[in-house]
């Protein structure tokens, strides 16, 4: 893993700060009115795949348990979220195509933000406990 993906994001503006300190920005982006914190500290978002290495738990037996469990459904061959769970920001879908030959299938990507981590980990650790 790189440096980068070591820092947090505070640390990772820090250090922007400190390079670009003394330099002054263009007119187009001076003029522009700065934005406010909670804007800039969008949640992030992470590959179901990456965040069930996270939680040290296999991609396929996440799904299943989060299906298993009520939290997610199965939509065509998708696995998705129920869609309190969007509305709370635990997760974002992402509807994209992959091509096979000249055909187009459609899929829905899944992602998890930072309270959907909190929750997926949560679940795993209710359903070890029931083991």
């Amino acid at each position: 893993m790189s440096l980068a993906h070591e820092l947090t994001l505070e640390e990772r503006i820090q250090k922007m700060r400190q390079k670009t300190k003394g330099r002054v920005p263009p007119p187009e982006v001076a003029a522009q009115p700065q934005q406010p914190a909670a804007v800039v500290k969008k949640q992030s978002r992470i590959e179901m795949k990456e965040a069930a290495d996270r939680l040290n738990i296999g991609f396929k037996e996440l799904f299943n348990l989060l299906r298993d469990t009520g939290h997610f459904i199965k939509e065509g061959k998708s696995h998705v979220p129920k869609s309190e769970l969007v509305q709370k920001k635990y997760f974002e879908t992402e509807l994209k195509t992959f091509c096979r030959g000249h055909v187009s299938n459609p899929y829905i990507k899944v992602y998890a933000t930072s309270a959907g981590m909190s929750f997926l980990a949560e679940v795993i650790h209710k359903h070890k406990e029931t083991k």
